[in-house]
Order: C-alpha cells, then sequence, then structure tokens
C-alpha cells in the first residue's frame, strides 16, 4: 500500500465540483452551476436518480494518521446559529464529501444518520483508508457516530465515484431493510451495524445467486473482513448470542437459525423492488403517470386545457389549491367543469413587478373539482386598485414538477411579511425542473403537428371539430413524469382560523340561545381541540356535530375535502379506528397480507387513489367505545405529534405525522395529518350501556362542551302550567311540521318534567319530546284519546332511553304520574320492556 503523505487539499470548491462532475461523465443529465452550493445531480440509471452534494478539501486532522474535512453549510455562514442541516429535501440523496488533489481520491460521509452539524464539524478518515483506496480503486472504513450506531466511510479514486455514489444509496436502503427484519437495537453498537449493513450489501451485489445462503453469507463476511483487516471470526462474532439477545441457537447455531432466513427475507424484498423497477421501465406508456391514466380512463368525457398566469399567481394557488379567474374571465370559469385536466403555465414575469422573471413553462397540472365564486378577498396580490379574482376551481388531485415542499404553505403566515428574498425563492423552488416552453412546444409538434395552445388565460387541446384532443397533453405529462409529483390537495399546513355562522344552529332551540354552544365551538378550533359534545339523549349534539363539520367543508374548501360521521361501538380496537393487516382483495396477490387504514386514517388519505384528505370527523356515542382499547396510538396523534405504527407499507413503517413536522410531500406509507383536522364527538351522559372512564390522557386533547336540557317546573310550582306552556312553545315554533295544541303541549311538557325532574343527572332532551309530539299529532283518527296516543308515545321512545338504568323504576313511578298517561299500561310496557318490578311499591 502506497505512503500517504499527511499534507492539506487547498482547491477552490467550485474546482472540486468540477472535478467530481467531470468523474461521473455520461452518466450526468443535468447538474447545477459548480458556483452554486450544494452541488445537485441528475443522474442515469443505475445511478440514484437526484443527487445534493456538499463537497470540501480533505485536510490532516491534526491527530496522528488522519484527514478530515470541515462541515460549513451555508445557513453557517453569517448567521448565528451553531448548528445547520443540509437541504435534504425534493428526494434527494444528500452526501458530504472530500476531495484530496494530491492524492487524488473522494470520501464520502453517511449524512442519512447526522441530524445536523455544528458550525465547524469535523468528519474524519484515516490515512490508511485512503491508502487503499489509492491501491484498490475503491474501499470503505467504519467510523464512530456517538449515539448514531456507526457510519461506513467510503473512499474512491475519481474513476470509480459512481460507484461510491450508488454503494451510498444502497447502504441506506439496507438500512431501512434491516430496521423491519432483525431486532431491535441492532445499531446500539457501532461497530456491529456498521460490519452487517457491508455484510448485506456484499452478500446482495457481490456474490452468486447460484451458491447457497449460508455459502454467500460466508463469502460476504470474508470479504468485508478483508476490507477492514479484520479476520472472518471478528466479522461473524457481530452476527452471533449479542445480536439475538436471549434466543436460543439450537444445534445450527445463530447465524444459520436467524441470519440466513433474515437475508433471505431481504433479498426477495431486494429483487422484488428491482423488477418492479424493470417492469416499470418495459410498461406500456400510457401508465405512466396517474394523470395519463385518469385520461386514458376518462376521456372523452372530460376536456384538457393550459391555463397560464405569472408565477406568483401559480403560488398562491398552490396554497389554496384553486385555480383562479378574474371577473372579466369569467365566461372561462363557466367553461370548466368537475373532472378536467388543467396544465400549469407559468410565464416569465411575476404580478408583482419588484420580483425577478422566472423560467417560462410548465409546472404542473390538476383534475379540478368543484367550482366557487370566492367570498373573502384571500387572494395575495389584490390592493385595491386591482383586479378581483372572485371566481375559483378548486383541485381534486395536483401535481407539481417543483419542489413544492420548499414553499411555506401556512396561510398563517402573511406574503406581505416576508422580504422579497424569501418570496424570490419560494418562486424558484415552484418553477424548478419545469418543462420549458420552447420544449413543451416542440414535443407537441412533435406528436400533433400543431403547438401547446397558450393564446388564452384558459386554452383548449382540441381537435378541429371542437372534440378534446389527449394526444399533446399525454405526451407533456409523460416528458415531466420523473419530476411531476402529487401534492394535497388541500391545505394541511394551516390550521383553523376561521368563523362559524351564527345562523348554522338555525332551527333547533336551546335554553340559553344557540350563540354560547357556537362561541365555544369556534374557540376550541382556534386553539387546535377536539371537541366532545356532551348531555343527555336528545340534546341535539349529533346534529350541532354534523351541522359544523358540513358547514367547514363547505364553507373553508381548501381546508376541508369533505366530513364524515360514524358510531362508537364497544367493540371498537385499533384495528376499527387505525387499520391493521386485512388480505389483499386482488386476485393476482393470492391473498397476501396488506395494510388496511382504519377509520381515522382513511379521513387523511383517499384509499383508492392515496390522494391526502382532510375529513373532519363526528363520532357519535364516543362512550361507547373502550377508549384506551380504541384510540391507542392516536393519543400520541391527537396532541400533535407523530407516531410511527406497527405494520408495514411499501417496506416502510406506517407512520402518522403531524403534517407541521413533515420535511417533504407525504409518502406513500405517511398519513399526514392536516393542521385543521378535528374530531368531533357526542357523549351521553345517560346511556343504556355501561361507560367506559376516559383517562386524562385522552382527555385534555378535547374541550367538553355540555349541551344540557331546560329546567323544567316542578309539579307543585303555582306557575307550573304557564311555564310549561311557554317554554313547549319556544320549543314548537322552531320544529317545522309540528301542529300541537295547547292540551298536548302542555301533556308532553308534564312528561317531560316527570322523567327529568325524578332522578339527578337523568334527563332526556328535546329531540325525543320533539319525536313524541310528532308522533301524537299524526294519528289518522283525530278523535283518538290524547291519553292513548301519550302512552303509546311515552313507550316508544322513553323507555328505550331507560334500558339499563339503575333508577329506572323511580323514573317510571314519577312518569306513570303524570297525568294524561295511562298508569296501568305504562306499568305493563315497564314490566314486559326494563324488566321493572312494582311489587314494592304495592
Amino acid at each position: 500500500m502506497p505512503e500517504v503523505e499527511m499534507i492539506g487539499s487547498s482547491l477552490d470548491l467550485s474546482e472540486i465540483r468540477e472535478l467530481l462532475i467531470g468523474s461521473l461523465g455520461d452518466s450526468v443529465k443535468w447538474h447545477s452551476s459548480v458556483e452554486n452550493r450544494p452541488l445537485e445531480l441528475h443522474l442515469k440509471d443505475p445511478l440514484p436518480s437526484k443527487v445534493r452534494l456538499y463537497l470540501y478539501n480533505l485536510v490532516p486532522s491534526g491527530r496522528e494518521e488522519e484527514f478530515k474535512v470541515n462541515v460549513r453549510l451555508p445557513a453557517h455562514e453569517g448567521g448565528d446559529e451553531d448548528h445547520a442541516a443540509p437541504d435534504r429535501s425534493g428526494g434527494y440523496l444528500t452526501m458530504l464529501g472530500g476531495y484530496h488533489e494530491h492524492h487524488e481520491v473522494f470520501a464520502f460521509w453517511d449524512d442519512d444518520l447526522h441530524e445536523e452539524y455544528g458550525s465547524v464539524s469535523p468528519l474524519q478518515v484515516q490515512s490508511e483508508t485512503i491508502g487503499r483506496a489509492i491501491s484498490e480503486g475503491l474501499t470503505t472504513q467504519q467510523r464512530a457516530t456517538a449515539g448514531l450506531g456507526g457510519e461506513t466511510v467510503i473512499v474512491a479514486q475519481p474513476d470509480r465515484v459512481g460507484e461510491a455514489i450508488e454503494m451510498r444509496d444502497r447502504l441506506i436502503k439496507i438500512r431501512t431493510l434491516l430496521h423491519e427484519f432483525l431486532p431491535d437495537g441492532w445499531r446500539d453498537n457501532g461497530s456491529r451495524a456498521q460490519t452487517i449493513e457491508r455484510v448485506v450489501d456484499v452478500f446482495l451485489e457481490g456474490t452468486p445467486r447460484d451458491r447457497s445462503t449460508e455459502k454467500r453469507r460466508e463469502m460476504a463476511q470474508q470479504v468485508v473482513a478483508d476490507d477492514l483487516g479484520n479476520t472472518l471470526d471478528t466479522v461473524q462474532d457481530k452476527f452471533r448470542g449479542e445480536l439475538w439477545e436471549d434466543r436460543d441457537p439450537g444445534s445450527e447455531g445463530y447465524q444459520r437459525r436467524y441470519l440466513d432466513p433474515i437475508l433471505e427475507e431481504i433479498e426477495s424484498v431486494w429483487r422484488d423492488e428491482e423488477t418492479k423497477i424493470e417492469e416499470l421501465l418495459e410498461e406500456d406508456e400510457k401508465s405512466d403517470h396517474p394523470l395519463i391514466a385518469y385520461l386514458e380512463e376518462s376521456e372523452p368525457t372530460v376536456s384538457v386545457y393550459s391555463f397560464s398566469a405569472p408565477p406568483d399567481r401559480w403560488w398562491t394557488s398552490a396554497r389554496y389549491n384553486i385555480l383562479p379567474f378574474i371577473q372579466d374571465n369569467q365566461e372561462h370559469w363557466e367553461e370548466i367543469s368537475p373532472g378536467d385536466v388543467v396544465l400549469f403555465y407559468s410565464l416569465t414575469e411575476p404580478a408583482n413587478t419588484d420580483l425577478s422573471d422566472q423560467s417560462e413553462g410548465l409546472i404542473g397540472a390538476a383534475i379540478l373539482g368543484e367550482k366557487y365564486v370566492k367570498e373573502d378577498d384571500w387572494w395575495w396580490e389584490e390592493p385595491e386598485d386591482a383586479e378581483s379574482f372572485e371566481y375559483v376551481a378548486r383541485f381534486d388531485r395536483v401535481f407539481y414538477t417543483g419542489q413544492i415542499e420548499n414553499i411555506n404553505l401556512n396561510l398563517g403566515t402573511e406574503t406581505s411579511d416576508k422580504e422579497d428574498s424569501a418570496q424570490e425563492e419560494e418562486l424558484e423552488a415552484l418553477t424548478t425542473d419545469l418543462l420549458e416552453v420552447s420544449k413543451a412546444h416542440s414535443i407537441c409538434h412533435n406528436v400533433f403537428d400543431d403547438r401547446m395552445p397558450d393564446e388564452e388565460p384558459l386554452a383548449a387541446f382540441t381537435y378541429d371539430d371542437g372534440s378534446t384532443e389527449t394526444v399533446r397533453p399525454k405526451a407533456l405529462i409523460r416528458e415531466m413524469a420523473s419530476s411531476l409529483r402529487e401534492a394535497p390537495p388541500v391545505n394541511i399546513y394551516s390550521e383553523f382560523s376561521g368563523s362559524i355562522d351564527a345562523e348554522l344552529l338555525k332551527g333547533l332551540h336551546f335554553p340559553d340561545g344557540d350563540k354560547e354552544i357556537l362561541d365555544q365551538i369556534e374557540a376550541a378550533l382556534h386553539a387546535g381541540k377536539h371537541v366532545i359534545l356532551t348531555g343527555p339523549p336528545g340534546t341535539g349534539k349529533t346534529e350541532i356535530a354534523r351541522r359544523v363539520v358540513n358547514a367547514l367543508a363547505e364553507r373553508y374548501w381548501w381546508l376541508y375535502s369533505g366530513s364524515q360521521m360514524t358510531t362508537a361501538t364497544s367493540d371498537w380496537s385499533t384495528f376499527d379506528t387505525v387499520g391493521g393487516y386485512m388480505p389483499e382483495e386482488d386476485e393476482d396477490t393470492d391473498g397476501g397480507l396488506s395494510f388496511s387504514p382504519g377509520i381515522i386514517l382513511n379521513r387523511y388519505k383517499d384509499r383508492e387513489t392515496e390522494t391526502q384528505r382532510n375529513e373532519p370527523l363526528v363520532i357519535d356515542e364516543l362512550n361507547r367505545a373502550d377508549i384506551d382499547k380504541a384510540f391507542g396510538q392516536l393519543f400520541t396523534v391527537l396532541s400533535g405529534q407523530s407516531v410511527q405504527l406497527p405494520y408495514t407499507k411499501d417496506n416502510k413503517e406506517v407512520e402518522i405525522v403531524s403534517s407541521d413536522l413533515l420535511e417533504e410531500l407525504p409518502r406513500s406509507h405517511q398519513y399526514a395529518v392536516p393542521e385543521s383536522w378535528v374530531i368531533f364527538a357526542t357523549m351521553n351522559t345517560y346511556d343504556k350501556t355501561s361507560l367506559y372512564e376516559m383517562s386524562y390522557a385522552f382527555m385534555r386533547r378535547f374541550s367538553f362542551i355540555p349541551i344540557d336540557v331546560p329546567e323544567l317546573p316542578e309539579e307543585d310550582d303555582p306557575d307550573e302550567e304557564e311555564l310549561l306552556r311557554d317554554l313547549m312553545s319556544e320549543y314548537v315554533s322552531t320544529w317545522d311540521g309540528i301542529d300541537a295544541d295547547s292540551e298536548e303541549q302542555i301533556a308532553v311538557g308534564r312528561v317531560w318534567r316527570n322523567t327529568n325532574n325524578s332522578v339527578d343527572a337523568r334527563a332526556i332532551g328535546p329531540a325525543i319530546v320533539q319525536d313524541i309530539l310528532a308522533t301524537i299529532t299524526q294519528y289518522p283518527s283525530s278523535d283518538t284519546e290524547l291519553e292513548y296516543r301519550l302512552t303509546n308515545a311515552v313507550i316508544s321512545y322513553i323507555f328505550p332511553q331507560l334500558e339499563g338504568v339503575p333508577e329506572r323504576r323511580q323514573i317510571v313511578n314519577s312518569i306513570k304520574n303524570s297525568p294524561e298517561v295511562n298508569e296501568e299500561r305504562i306499568m305493563e310496557a315497564a314490566r314486559e320492556i326494563l324488566q321493572v318490578s312494582f311489587e314494592d311499591d304495592e
């Protein structure tokens, strides 16, 4: 091995970037300017498609026989922060590397293991490793990283840089797989973790597949032992007893009993992913992208358009997920329909003349949803003298070519509070990777002998006869497909800051009015709390919750994509609410198991398209469920934190993640919880089943809002009849379709009073009274005695509420004393239905 001289390297960093680009040769499809930091590369298969590199000079570390790079990130320069993280967004493989001009080697460290770096963080590599790379072309070294399980440093000569990048990408993917298959804590020992990763890498990529698993594993272990300068036994020790804790090695030994089956499972997943990629490349072009598949399925029933707008207006479209039309373009708004497809054409000049020009071209596409007339002036560049963007269409699904994750989509952040430089950065993120307009026109000419339509703000793709043409749109989408990623069609990054219509509860009557109820609900939503409406049955809790969530979805359609209702049961478990493994419905899967989301997770993501949702959920009669059993991991989610589930999807652990913690667009294994998402639950304080106790951990995530019954006058009150008449009249005036005379109202009021006043904390609400009145006034024979009608109604509507209530005999005794009911029939029904005995009363 050659002697390595302990001298430093002092190249200009742009020269190092040029050297790396040159080393990769034809593998580079595109790269950012060498003057920019970091260097971004788009590479050809089999290399990672997108790589982002921070490169430095290798210099002596000051320790014996050791070199280092001093990591200084752009965020460190001129800033007050001691720590910063590289840009890891956009699906790039992020790497930190160094180059030595005299020894002519690159070294790469494992950024995947580092959360952030100090203002000058040294990353080290031994001079012996550099010497081996000079001699062998490419080599690795184990390096301890405190608390992170250790990393593998890769050192390579320039002509093998591609192999080094490919190896780094593989090691990260292998680590993800190992987390799934190896026992917890396998990375607690750094040396062991690095050795395991390298052995699996060599096993998958460097051993002949026509040998046995045991033989291939031993071959891989020997390669790694030679690479590290260790003995085979030293490497094999990493795979023995300590890794498997107290498991019995059996006669086969730890490696044959536990490791070899795991290697076979990992290889099955690894080869299956390669097969999927190869099949995707060979697949018919029509299924390249969901938008193309949608056009294939939907034509000729949908229209396809290009919509041209300045880049800063597309920025607002991305925040609100809408297509905007000024008043003069109302006819264009009327032309489009839900289900139509629109390609986003971003022009050069921003509407805000203080901002810089941007590249011009296609930046995305959407499937349109419902159309609305905008009520509020929330379009950010609408000064008093500007045109009003009154007409909008929402997005059902939306896709962008740019780095949408680098845009602040939180509607709580006013654009006026942003400096121009911040706006410039976000516009650049939105327009990066766009399909340039000249290339778009060229593609259209190649496939259709005509340019892309752009003569109007809204321009249709049509044949000469006016019918929809999809040849050009599909060609354009296919060209953008590699970078055209789906984004949430609702804003999941913003909290609710709106208001609730004061007339929302019109038609319902509450003793103290409905304003107090609505004020409490609005305050809870602004505080980020979920809501539980409590009270006796029939007080309107479910109707209140239903109206509120429907109003949220209808009024704030840029936040919410609908709403859903469900009823809790005592059988609920986390399988019902969160989800679990179920046999796949596809016949081709031969009944294999896959993760199936439950009631809660289905509010975040469409089961079929996996498009982001935000559906407020109403859970009726929550107290029927065993809360701890039913909600489990959701306790963490309801407090705004992320949680990983014990299931996998696309070979990754299923994760429920709070939207404010997302660093990129939600991935297939992630269920993003929108910032404005809310649960409305109802809880009867008078139920026919036993009530489960709620833990404080659950209760503190909710705002409890009581929905009470009115105070009813006692029988001995001298003004009893007048008070009942006034109270019943107030309710009847709000109930449509009930024509009850004064006698009927007073009779029902007395039954209501006797039911509610007999036992503390046991009452029924006005909805049950409404049902009774509606029934007794609808008898076909108008001369049917009131006693007969009312007694039947009491048995039909009040008795079901008494099932399982310990004090039901006392309540029935009070009801039967109502003057307008038949005491004998009430007692007989109570014996049969409620198993009440009146023997002690006789």
